[in-house]
């Protein structure tokens, strides 16, 4: 007898063993931090301005005695609503020291300085102890000091700039200060960019107004490459 034999029962597919899934995550896209805010600089009339009187006091220098010097500084001030953002870099503004000339104070400058703050520098203007207006006798052989009185301010402004706090605080850029001055303050601030008794490294800029090479500044004159501005060339 012939049949035909029952199908076999299909064999149940063997289960495949899943480990636990592995999902690699994508790359996470790193996002720069967005840059501290800097505000414009240059442009007169951008800024309301602010004062501060100092009475510095240098007794650093042996045999000279003590040097007062009255100082005010004038500063941009930066729009609450700017301040409040917390995002401003420091060292927003360029420094510029000015030195009065023979018998005058830096208030006779005010216009002019207000004009510079103004336009985003901080500008300390500087009385020299015993060549400003209110020496009864003047000595303008003292002129010779005046370089270091310039570079003191400097320091001292860089100081109350370089503090977490302050109505100065942040303000200042280390890298950006220069040095002004008219008629002996011109010389000055000659001496403090060109001559090797009194360079300041500090300065990178000066602007010399109806000033010249003080002949009995010790040291030498433009000993390197120097480059000042003003409105009188210096031989």
């Amino acid at each position: 007898m012939t049949g035909t034999a029952p199908a076999r029962p299909a064999r149940p597919a063997r289960p495949t063993a899943l480990g636990p899934t592995r999902v690699t995550p994508s790359p996470a896209v790193a996002r720069s931090p967005s840059p501290p805010e800097r505000l414009p600089v240059g442009t007169i009339g951008s800024y309301q301005v602010a004062e501060h009187q100092f009475v510095l006091v240098d007794r650093s220098r042996a045999g000279l005695g003590t040097r007062v010097l009255p100082t005010l500084v004038r500063y941009p001030v930066i729009p609450a609503a700017v301040a409040a953002s917390d995002r401003l870099a420091r060292g927003l503004f360029p420094l510029v020291v000015f030195a009065p000339g023979y018998t005058q104070c830096q208030g006779s400058y005010a216009t002019l300085l207000n004009t510079w703050a103004s336009a985003g520098y901080v500008v300390a203007g500087v009385d020299f102890p015993r060549t400003n207006c209110h020496v009864t006798k003047p000595d303008e052989n003292d002129l010779v000091h005046q370089p270091t009185d310039m570079s003191y301010v400097i320091r001292q402004v860089l100081a109350v700039s370089g503090q977490p706090r302050g109505f100065l605080a942040g303000l200042v850029d280390p890298a950006r200060i220069a040095v002004a001055g008219h008629s002996d303050g011109g010389d000055t601030v000659a001496a403090v960019a060109a001559n090797a008794c009194c360079r300041d490294p500090a300065v990178t800029a000066a602007m010399v107004f109806s000033g010249a090479e003080w002949p009995w500044m010790p040291g030498s004159f433009f000993t390197r490459a120097t480059l000042v501005s003003g409105n009188q060339a210096l031989p």
